[in-house]
């Protein structure tokens, strides 16, 4: 592939990202939104006279990291990532959702952890990369045959900083959480509905690279039957927030990275909520 891991163990990702890209603060907290292409969020957040082609150069004035959603969907290509670094500052991060072929379809993994970390390759060596998030979606059980799969998927992604979703509660424990965070992965912490068999809301998962917290919203009501739009239909309310995010201030001198993705990203909702937990923390600008 063309891809060295980095092989360094304990502090590893810490000397990852100070690596490539020594500008980072390791005492940071990277907040931003899952996605940042939204034609709706023009007079929202974007300026009413916004290009499209400029709405990530818009985006990264106003905040310092982003996931990027549509790798989901499609495979990154160099020359997509590329067009990317040039729009955005020096310490901006991205993080890479996998496709859906490694975590839904779950047919070939090697061909697809290896395009994705081919393709990306550009923003490790300009030190743009925050991660990969590999989302498994609510049907992924803990069965057997999916645990020999999540070590497969592990193994492809080792040395990497890599934030693992699970939507499904049984495999919300300590043991799993051990397992994952000891081979230098990061579980992800989310914020959903309060539903039967949805991991709750409450405490953070630390792994390797520090916290990853992803908020989705909290839309009972259409989470099951929605689609992609209505489903994170949702405004957290600057209660909601603090109780979500008070602890985090005093990890913030523990040379972890923490990340906060909002989901909710119907009428710039994800962007309204990312300002105010940046209120809330007291980070003014990126």
């Amino acid at each position: 592939m063309g891809i060295i891991p980095c092989s360094i163990q304990g502090d590893s990702l810490y000397y990852f990202y100070n690596m490539f890209n020594p500008g980072i603060d390791m005492n940071d907290i990277f907040i931003g939104t899952s996605g940042y292409y939204y034609p709706g969020w023009k007079s929202l957040f974007y300026p009413k006279d916004c290009k499209a082609s400029e709405f990530l150069r818009y985006y990264s004035s106003k905040f310092n990291f982003v996931e990027i959603n549509s790798s989901f969907y499609n495979p990154v290509t160099r020359k997509q990532m590329e067009r990317m670094i040039e729009q955005v500052p020096g310490h901006f991060l991205f993080t890479l959702k996998a496709h859906s072929s490694l975590t839904h379809e779950r047919v070939n993994p090697d061909k697809s952890a290896g395009d994705l970390l081919e393709n990306s390759s550009i923003l490790k060596e300009t030190g743009h990369l925050g991660g990969y998030l590999i989302q498994f979606p609510y049907s992924f059980h803990r069965t057997p045959e999916n645990r020999k799969y999540l070590d497969t998927v592990c193994r492809l992604f080792e040395g990497f900083p890599v934030f693992i979703e699970f939507r499904h509660r049984e495999w919300i424990n300590a043991k799993v959480m051990r397992e994952i965070t000891e081979r230098g992965i990061t579980p992800v912490t989310t914020d959903l509905p309060p539903l039967k068999n949805l991991p709750e809301n409450s405490g953070f998962q630390q792994g390797e690279t520090g916290i990853y917290l992803r908020f989705h919203g909290r839309n009972s009501d259409l989470w099951w039957t929605g689609d992609n739009t209505s489903r994170y239909d949702y405004t957290y309310s600057r209660e909601e927030l603090f109780e979500r995010v008070k602890d985090i201030l005093p990890l913030k001198k523990s040379k972890k990275l923490i990340f906060i993705a909002f989901n909710n990203h119907y009428k710039g909702q994800a962007v309204k909520n990312a300002m105010e937990v940046r209120d809330i923390i007291g980070k003014d600008s990126v």
